[in-house]
């Protein structure tokens, strides 16, 4: 017997943030997706969506991408972005969205986001693999912010000895992790 394999794409997303977050403070999430398990380049529009947590909402500026058309307004707790930009196969779409968003006392003390994306010519047999999610801790209370100062002399003279100083103070006074 023959079987006959439909070239296709295959989307994957991936979602990170480089921290947890504290309320009232700007957070960020970074969003990638890339063709890298298809057999053929993308097709058409692709679309990135999510849905945020109770306590998470959009933030100033709102969610952007080099070649990515994104919806969503101050205070959103959702938002979508569309991208038309050709994934070959085995490739990426170079240009992350990032998204700021605000977290409320209802997101503490931590938040799963999940973003998914669809679309781009991909059948719905490839789409297992179309969503990712994130947990990060959300301070409410007591919330550390650690600002590091790294300080020279005035100038370096070759062949002489001397150093630097780094300093790390906790500008809010929360407990420190």
């Amino acid at each position: 017997a023959s079987v006959t394999v439909t070239p296709s794409a295959d989307l994957q997303i991936a979602k990170t943030t480089t921290t947890g977050f504290a309320v009232g403070v700007i957070g960020r999430y970074s969003i990638s997706v890339n063709n890298t398990l298809g057999s053929n380049a993308t097709v058409g529009t692709y679309t990135v969506s999510d849905a945020f947590p109770p306590g998470i909402t959009l933030a100033a500026p709102l969610p952007s991408g080099t070649g990515w058309a994104c919806t969503g307004a101050v205070g959103d707790t959702s938002f979508t972005c569309n991208s038309s930009t050709v994934m070959a196969v085995g490739a990426a779409n170079p240009n992350p969205i990032t998204v700021n968003v605000l977290a409320a006392a209802a997101a503490a003390p931590s938040a799963t986001n999940t973003a998914t994306i669809s679309g781009g010519g991909e059948p719905a047999s490839n789409a297992g693999n179309n969503s990712s999610s994130v947990t990060h801790a959300v301070c409410a209370t007591n919330c550390p912010d650690l600002r590091l100062t790294k300080t020279s002399p005035a100038s370096f003279s070759v062949g002489v000895n001397s150093s630097y100083s780094i300093s790390v103070n906790n500008t809010l006074g929360g407990i420190a992790t």
